[in-house]
Formats: structure tokens, C-alpha cells, sequence
């Protein structure tokens, strides 16, 4: 690999190196990491399970087993929610990590086989828009996530204050009561630090979920559109002879195989983190709208700010999801219909042939799915927005 391409490849996944690294399981997902990256995976994975396990464990004791009015279980279905959400997600994240693994060794590969500048400059495209993306994922995740669990102690606006309505401090996750007297300092101060703490590592794996669909699928588009322009420019010298022609569509075909065989690979590593990531979309959205709402009632205007920008958060998210579904799919359509505009009548019966095969392969085109059972699409992003709405009017009939 020259040293061009060792730039490229690094700009494309530097994202994704920053945000597994923070988890400790870049080096899971890929051999090209440094001995002191190795070193800190195991302690950084080990702190990160312990840290989101002490969350989820005395939730569940606390939501089913301690005696509490229902509408504080409401109140805590949103927290609790978004912490077990995720951390389904980091589990399915591990172990799918051999296909993430080999998506992204063909992703090198893809990166080491690109000669042409244009091709070079499709692919950076491609790369600066899904990191624009991931940014302003981050922005909106860390802007609602973190900063809701900075303030729920201090917000008269939560849901927990205007439910709980005590004189208690606050804290956003329940934790064992019966072992920590919570009230009391520094113990409080030290579970409100380890809550925050622990929210910013959420927050960053709702991030790393999404941007590695983000990342394939914006690799998916760019080589698909350097499928599209080989196919453009197939016959702009029509005095090549047929044998190069024959080359050239062999060189396509091959391309095209092996993209559609990247594609599968793909929807089989993410199938399971999809599903989990749209099902805690609607979950969290049903919720914080909830949440929005009853603050509002309160006339706590900040807070039901915060659980704003919450929403809309997870609706980006959801909509990044079923965004790069339908690009995906969009861009095999073009493939598509650039290899049916090819001048036909110029192509020899076989190469004919070749092409007619490019274009009924690109009818069924690999999917982007959550977990097999629902398409990521546009049609797919308003049925999860109805459904929401259909569960946000079911919790209303709860009054405060």
C-alpha cells in the first residue's frame, strides 16, 4: 500500500479508531493497532461492562422488586431504557466482531486496490460526508444525553423531581439503597460523578452503533459510484478493440460481485445493532416526549428543553439509520439504470449479456434491515415515528 493510500485509509476510519479505542474494542475489529492499544482494550472493556452492569442490575431491582408508585417507574423506564439499550448494543457490537472485523479488511483492501485520482477523490467524498454525519450525531447524543445527566439533580424540571417530590437529592439511575447511604456526602457526590461518567460512555456507544453504519454505507455509495463511472466511460474510446472491452467488463462484473458480497456482509454484522438501536429509538422517544410534556405542564421550561433536544436526538439518530438504508439501496438502482443506458448496440452479444446480468442483479439489491424483521428506509423512519406516536398517546392516559 503506498503512502497515499495509508492517508486515505486512515482519514476514513479515524473516527471509527477514536470512538472503539474509547471503548476498548478497536483492536477487535481490526490487526492494524498499536501494542498500546492492545494493552488498554482489556481494562477499558472490563470498566466499561462493570460500569453499565452496576447500572442495569440494581434498575431492574428497583423497577420490579422495590414497592413504588407507577408513576415513578415510568419516570425511571426512560434512564434505565437508554442504559440496557446500549449496552445490548455494546454486546452485539463484540459479537459480531469477526464480520465487523472483515468488512472493515475488505474496506483496506477496496482502499489498496484504487489507482485512478478520480476514484480516490469519489471515495473522500464519501468519507467527509458520513463524518459531517457522525459529528452532528455526536453533537445532538452528547448535547441530550449528557447534558440530562448532568442536570437531573439540580433540574426542577425532571421527572424524577416533579415525581418524586422530595426533599431527597436526586440521582439519575436508582442504585443499591440498601448498601450506600446515597443521602449523604461524599457518597452521593461519588455515584452522581460515576452516573455522569457512565452516561458519557453511553452516549458513546449510541455514537459508535450508528457511525458504523455509517461508515459502511458511505464505503457501499463510493464504490458504487466508481462502478457508475466505469460504466459511464466503457465505450468513450470506441475504437478500443474487443478484447479490451472484454477486460474492462470482466474488471466491472468482479467489482460488482465483490460489492454485493461486502453489502451481505455488512447487513450480517449489523442486523442485531440495528434492531436494538431502533426499537431504543422509539422507546426513548415515546418517553422523552412524555417527559417534555409533563415538565412543560409543571412550567418547568428548561427541562422539557433538555428532554427536547433529547428527542430529537434519537429521531436523528433513527433517521441516520433508515438514511443510509435507502442510500444503500438508491445507489444499486443506479447502478442499475447507468448499466441499462450503456450503449447497447456497440456491445457484443455476450458482453450484452454480462450487462443484462449487472442489471437484474441490481433489482434485488442487498437491504439494509433491523434484525431481518424491518427494512431501514424512509417508509420504514415514518412507520417507527407513527408507532411512536401511537405509544406516546397510550402513556398520556397517565396523569400527573
Amino acid at each position: 500500500m503506498g503512502s497515499a493510500e495509508k492517508v486515505d485509509l486512515s482519514t476514513a476510519i479515524q473516527q471509527t479508531r477514536w470512538i472503539f479505542s474509547a471503548l476498548g474494542i478497536w483492536p477487535m475489529m481490526t490487526s492494524n493497532t498499536t501494542t498500546l492499544e492492545r494493552r488498554l482494550s482489556v481494562p477499558v472493556r472490563i470498566m466499561c461492562h462493570s460500569l453499565l452492569g452496576f447500572i442495569v442490575f440494581p434498575a431492574f431491582f428497583h423497577l420490579f422488586w422495590v414497592k413504588m408508585d407507577v408513576k415513578m417507574k415510568i419516570a425511571l423506564l426512560g434512564p434505565v431504557g437508554f442504559a440496557v439499550g446500549n449496552l445490548l448494543k455494546y454486546l452485539a457490537i463484540i459479537n459480531r466482531r469477526k464480520e465487523i472485523r472483515k468488512c472493515i479488511e475488505q474496506m483496506e483492501s477496496d482502499w489498496n486496490e484504487i489507482q485512478e485520482d478520480e476514484n480516490r477523490k469519489i471515495m473522500m467524498e464519501n468519507v467527509e460526508k458520513g463524518k459531517k454525519v457522525t459529528t452532528v450525531c455526536a453533537v445532538f447524543t452528547y448535547t441530550g444525553g449528557v447534558s440530562h445527566q448532568i442536570m437531573v439533580p439540580f433540574l426542577p424540571g425532571s421527572i424524577i423531581s416533579i415525581v418524586g417530590n422530595s426533599t431527597k437529592r436526586m440521582l439519575v439511575y436508582p442504585v443499591y439503597d440498601t448498601m450506600f447511604e446515597t443521602q449523604y456526602t461524599p457518597v452521593y457526590e461519588i455515584m452522581y460523578l460515576y452516573h455522569v461518567f457512565t452516561g458519557v460512555i453511553i452516549c458513546t456507544i449510541c455514537i459508535g452503533a450508528c457511525h458504523l453504519s455509517i461508515l459502511f454505507i458511505t464505503h457501499v455509495s463510493g464504490q458504487n459510484e466508481i462502478l457508475i463511472l466505469k460504466l459511464k466511460t466503457l465505450l468513450d474510446n470506441h475504437t478500443e478493440k474487443e478484447m479490451n472491452i472484454n477486460d474492462r467488463i470482466g474488471e466491472i462484473v468482479e467489482h460488482h460481485r465483490a460489492l454485493i458480497k461486502f453489502s451481505y456482509e455488512v447487513e450480517t454484522s449489523l442486523r442485531e445493532m440495528c434492531l436494538i438501536c431502533i426499537m431504543e429509538a422509539l422507546y426513548i422517544i415515546c418517553t422523552a416526549q412524555y417527559y417534555s410534556m409533563t415538565a412543560w405542564r409543571n412550567n418547568e421550561s428548561f427541562g422539557a428543553l433538555i428532554y427536547f433536544i433529547l428527542v430529537n436526538a434519537f429521531v436523528l439518530n433513527c433517521f441516520i439509520f433508515c438514511h443510509v438504508g435507502e442510500l444503500s439501496k438508491r445507489q444499486f438502482y443506479e447502478l442499475g439504470e447507468a448499466a441499462y443506458m450503456t450503449d447497447w448496440h456497440r456491445l457484443s452479444l455476450r458482453n450484452a449479456k454480462a450487462m443484462f446480468f449487472i442489471i437484474r442483479i441490481t433489482q434485488k439489491s442487498p437491504k439494509l434491515t433491523a434484525g431481518g424483521l424491518m427494512e431501514l428506509s424512509y417508509n420504514g423512519f415514518v412507520t417507527v415515528l407513527k408507532t411512536t406516536a401511537a405509544y406516546f398517546n397510550i402513556m398520556r392516559m397517565v396523569e400527573f
